[in-house]
């Protein structure tokens, strides 16, 4: 059974939005969740005071962010950004309809270290599911034109042995201009039971659903910046019932310049949700 029917079938009893109305990387390393933002871009972007850390720097962690009165922390310790301020606005809102609030608290992970792989496996992998995700971008995102697939990797470019995690980037173009969607693949062990409260604590709004094979989804909303133009971010998480955990991230801003070029980031929670339960996209050798 692919697992993305179970996801299905549990949206659509509690009331499934279709894609079209969402117009439009914390990550789950052990290493440190409590995150608002997260990317496979490189490099560092500044958005209305506040700095983007490429994940290169900050030892796989994920993109961190720092306002102009706090230092970037290259640590686990990088301090939680405060929630971006607009009275009034409810970003729960933005969540798909339905959803239990807050974390996943029936989702438990397999007790087990990360299985191993040499760079060289790795990156045969990677090689062989590249296409796979590239092209699944483009079926949800059917507005982009220019779907292109980056390298796959860590914290930078290539693969080093016993790395625990894949991470990459899919960059596209549409009427607004630039974007990008971020996905980062866990092996089973790297996510601990702590991790979904801490990514989700770091978020404007998270909620979960729970599938029939057992595993859990969650989203979440991030938000920062002025409340005319704000730069978001889209977050799902699939906990899977072997302990792997399959993020993707979707923005309304561009990575290399910081532009917010579109209301609401893309593919939507949807397509995101239909990308991060594809039951294919496993990088462990053989998967």
């Amino acid at each position: 059974m692919n697992e993305n029917s179970g996801r299905t079938a549990e949206r659509d009893s509690a009331g499934r939005r279709e894609p079209s109305d969402d117009v439009g990387p914390g990550t789950g390393r052990r290493r440190g969740n409590a995150v608002a933002v997260v990317a496979a871009g490189f490099g560092a972007l500044a958005v209305s005071g506040a700095v983007l850390v490429g994940p290169g720097l900050l030892s796989g962690d994920g993109v961190r962010l720092a306002f102009a009165d706090q230092p970037v922390v290259a640590s686990s310790s990088a301090p939680t950004p405060p929630p971006a301020e607009e009275p009034g606005r409810d970003w729960a809102e933005l969540l798909p309809a339905g959803l239990a609030a807050g974390p996943p608290t029936g989702w438990t992970p397999v007790e087990a270290e990360p299985p191993t792989h040499s760079a060289e496996e790795l990156a045969a992998r990677a090689a062989e599911l590249a296409p796979h995700i590239e092209e699944r971008v483009r079926e949800l995102a059917p507005e982009a034109t220019e779907v292109t697939i980056g390298e796959l990797g860590g914290e930078g470019p290539g693969f080093h042995d016993g790395q625990d995690y894949v991470m990459g980037e899919v960059s596209y173009e549409d009427d607004h201009g630039p974007g990008q969607v971020a996905f980062q693949y866990n092996f089973p062990g790297v996510w601990d039971d702590a991790t979904p409260d801490l990514n989700c604590s770091a978020a404007q709004a998270c909620g979960h659903e729970l599938l029939d094979d057992g595993s859990a989804v969650m989203y979440a909303v991030s938000s920062w910046g002025p409340e005319e133009t704000p730069a978001m971010l889209y977050a799902v998480d699939h906990l899977r019932v072997d302990g792997s955990v399959l993020s993707v991230w979707g923005y309304n801003y561009d990575f290399p310049t910081g532009q917010v070029h579109r209301p609401l980031p893309v593919p939507g929670f949807d397509g995101l949700a239909d990308l991060a339960t594809d039951g294919d996209i496993d990088l462990r050798t053989g998967g």
